[in-house]
């Protein structure tokens, strides 16, 4: 048996969305991020209800939402790892980062206070979801996996140059 589907997105032709990273909320809207792109979809029919202003040359390379905001963190020239909060009615740049790790990030996870941003060599780094203040970092190697976070801990893998070991952090 083959797949089905039912949409296609049509407004691809401008590469900015190359790889999908997709969060969808209860609202019933897609969120899609890729090449200098974050896109607001309808879950129907995936017609594109708003777009982000370009951030150029950067890529958002992984996003985390809550129930007003859409998190991304970005990879590109003088990018790297800048965390950005928009809104999710129309998709407003709120806040951006200023720490800059400067390395590559493997996601991106959200609490009711902080933002956490998973660098390959920075480890855990902690923003304020208020404003992305930064607040400090916990240094682990080579995330290259994995997060998750539940109602007390974050959850990462250690992978590539790392040791593989699983973290738990209160």
């Amino acid at each position: 048996m083959g797949y089905l589907y039912f949409a296609e997105d049509t407004h691809n032709d401008d590469s900015k969305i190359a790889n999908y990273l997709i969060l969808e909320d209860l609202d019933l809207h897609v969120y899609a991020t890729g090449l200098g792109a974050l896109r607001k979809y309808s879950v129907y029919d995936l017609s594109m209800l708003a777009e982000a202003p370009s951030i150029s040359p950067a890529s958002q390379e992984y996003l985390w939402g809550d129930n007003d905001y859409i998190y991304t963190v970005s990879a590109g020239t003088g990018e790297y790892g800048r965390v950005r909060k928009y809104q999710k009615a129309d998709l407003t740049l709120m806040a951006s980062s200023t720490h800059v790790p400067g390395s590559s990030a493997f996601g991106l996870w959200g609490d009711d206070t902080y933002i956490y941003e998973l660098s390959y060599t920075s480890g855990v780094i902690r923003f304020l979801k208020s404003d992305l203040s930064y607040v400090d970092a916990l240094y682990i190697p080579a995330i290259t996996s994995g997060n998750w976070i539940d109602d007390e801990y974050l959850y990462v893998g250690s992978g590539g140059s790392g040791d593989g070991t699983l973290y738990k952090i209160s």
